[in-house]
């Protein structure tokens, strides 16, 4: 049975896109797999186990192990997207990804309430967007700021139907559409200390952004002084 989504979103999916959803999600890991190699692990919401997000069958957290060149635990969602945002914004479309130097088993479920928050939006509500501040009180995390991820153009880059024809799985399951267009944004998720909350709070994530001197940061600011154990 199809989950009854808690809001009004006029763009729901039909039962045709649902089940679409199976290719499209193995054509985004795969192009995901083209730059950041092979996944050592992904961590699956499986509808029925109080995990699922609404209309989006076995939502699931990919886990890339560190390389020469990424230095660092890549996390990265594929599902979500599949719905855009029911709250009208400038990012209809998300995915989330984070960044770790060590492995983390509480990535994968934060992103997971982060995509759940999204999920269950309503009309009317904030969209959710880049440089947004999120709190969720969880695994002794509170405070999180949503940043553009810093990948590759070409990773960001999907789907793109016209330089990968494969892309228009992806297209039938998000908008109905294979000849469409839509623009996948991928958000990091990053953790911020009570300090660095309360000064984006009062002054603007921006004058955060110029204090820790965001564009010198590396990828896994935020998690450092969080690591587990």
């Amino acid at each position: 049975m199809i989950p009854r989504m808690p809001s009004d979103n006029p763009q729901l999916p039909t039962q045709e896109q649902i089940e679409a959803q199976w290719g499209a999600r193995t054509r985004w890991i795969g192009h995901a797999i083209d730059f950041l190699g092979e996944p050592d692990d992904e961590f699956v919401a499986k509808p029925g186990m109080g995990m699922d997000l609404p209309f989006r069958p076995e939502f699931r957290t990919l886990e890339f192990a560190p390389r020469a060149d990424r230095p660092f635990y890549t996390y990265l969602t594929a599902g979500l997207s599949f719905v855009p945002q029911a709250p009208k914004g400038p990012m209809p479309h998300i995915e989330l990804i984070a960044y770790t130097r060590q492995r983390d088993l509480r990535v994968p479920q934060l992103l997971w309430v982060l995509a759940r928050d999204i999920a269950m939006g309503t009309v009317g509500e904030p969209a959710f967007k880049a440089w947004d501040l999120w709190r969720a009180e969880h695994l002794g995390f509170r405070d999180f700021m949503l940043t553009v991820a810093t990948e590759d153009a070409a990773f960001l880059d999907f789907p793109n139907a016209t330089k990968r024809p494969e892309d228009a799985l992806y297209l039938h399951a998000a908008i109905g559409d294979i000849y469409g267009e839509m623009y996948l944004d991928v958000l990091q998720l990053v953790p911020l200390s009570a300090q660095q909350w309360k000064l984006a709070s009062d002054e603007g994530v921006g004058t955060l952004l110029e204090a820790v001197s965001w564009a010198t940061c590396p990828k896994t600011f935020g998690w450092d002084d969080r690591s587990p154990g």
